[in-house]
Formats: structure tokens, C-alpha cells, sequence
């Protein structure tokens, strides 16, 4: 293994959206977690993630270019977050938003809440197995209004100073990060992989 690599953690979970977890028609738009779908490894394309269950199906990511409902942006097929972050705002908002409530793909099992710039360089997932995946941070996901409002457990809308407050609360990260292959290939990734950061 590299010299040059520094262990951040090992992937607690692995997951898809089934469907989109926003739902409903703006003002009234709602966050429902329950088109999460955990499985025991998921293909990682430019195009987006498929998940693999334990069958050997396939379950698109709503964030896919090849979902009928698809998210894809060309740059938010794949996040990835950190249960430091989730210890975070479970203090803060409490036990419903457990580990990868938010819709990330990838949660990291990790002490340290890190931030985009602390994860500058290469993240490399290593499976039990030993095969790699290379990718790279893109940015902090942007928390939403209806995400927001389901941290508060608010069943309407909130007042603007509320949600404001929550929407500064969940940036830089906490809410989870964009990544990107680092390459054009696909990659795989499973749950206990180990991950880490390599320097540029």
C-alpha cells in the first residue's frame, strides 16, 4: 500500500434511492426517506450509481441518467457522507436523522466531520476482496428546504428564520458531498470497504 495514503475510515453502508426522496409539488414539496434501498455493494458509472443486491439484481439510483425519473445533473451521480456528521446533527435535531437519512450512496464510518477542502486529493475505496474504486470529492451537497424542514421534524412549512438557520446549519458537508470517479472506468464498492485519502 502507498506511503502516501491515510486511512479515514470504512464504509458503514451502501445505498440507492429507488425513487427521488423529494415528493409532492412545490410550495408543498416533502422529504420521504423511504425510497432508500440499502444493499451490500453498488457499481459506481460516470453516469450514476446501480445498486447490486444480494440476488444479483439491479436497482437504479434515481440520480442515474438511465432513471425514468432521473436527477442526473451530469456532476451529482455519486455522495458520499460521514457518520461524524450524523452524530452531529442528531444532537442537534435528533435520532430520526440516523446514519444516511440524507440519501447519500456511501456512508463512512469516521470520527472526524471533515470538510471538502480536508478531503482534497483522492479517496480510495478498498474492498474486502482488494479491489479499488478512485474518486474524488466534487463539492458539499447543497441542503434543501424539504430536507430541512424533515430535520425539524416539521409536518408544514417553517418560519423563514427557522429554515434558514437550518439550511447554514446543514451546509459545508454535514448534508454530504458530490463526488466523482476519478477516471473514466466503473468501479464497485461494498460495504466494509476501507477508505482512504490520497494526496495529490
Amino acid at each position: 500500500m502507498k506511503n502516501d495514503r491515510i486511512e479515514i475510515g470504512e464504509v458503514l453502508l451502501v445505498q440507492v434511492q429507488r425513487v427521488p426522496l423529494k415528493q409532492g409539488d412545490a410550495p408543498d414539496r416533502y422529504y420521504d426517506p423511504s425510497g432508500l434501498v440499502r444493499l451490500p455493494e453498488i457499481r459506481l458509472t460516470p453516469d450514476g450509481v446501480v445498486g447490486i443486491s444480494v440476488d444479483g439484481e439491479e436497482v437504479i439510483d434515481a440520480h442515474h441518467k438511465r432513471h425514468p425519473q432521473s436527477r442526473f445533473k451530469g456532476v451529482n451521480g455519486i455522495s458520499v457522507g460521514f457518520t461524524a456528521h450524523y452524530e452531529r446533527m442528531q444532537r442537534r435535531y435528533g435520532d430520526h436523522l440516523e446514519n444516511g437519512i440524507a440519501g447519500e450512496n456511501l456512508v463512512i464510518l469516521s470520527d472526524i466531520a471533515y470538510t471538502a477542502g480536508e478531503l482534497a486529493g483522492c479517496l480510495v475505496f478498498v474492498n474486502p476482496d482488494g479491489s479499488e474504486c478512485r474518486m474524488r470529492i466534487y463539492k458539499a451537497m447543497a441542503p434543501c428546504n424539504e430536507f430541512s424542514r424533515f430535520a425539524q421534524r416539521a409536518t408544514g412549512r417553517i418560519s423563514p428564520s427557522v429554515l434558514k438557520e437550518t439550511l447554514q446549519d446543514l451546509d459545508g458537508g454535514r448534508r454530504g458531498f458530490a463526488i466523482l470517479l476519478a477516471g473514466d472506468e466503473s468501479g464497485v464498492v461494498r460495504t466494509g470497504a476501507r477508505v482512504y485519502l490520497e494526496r495529490d
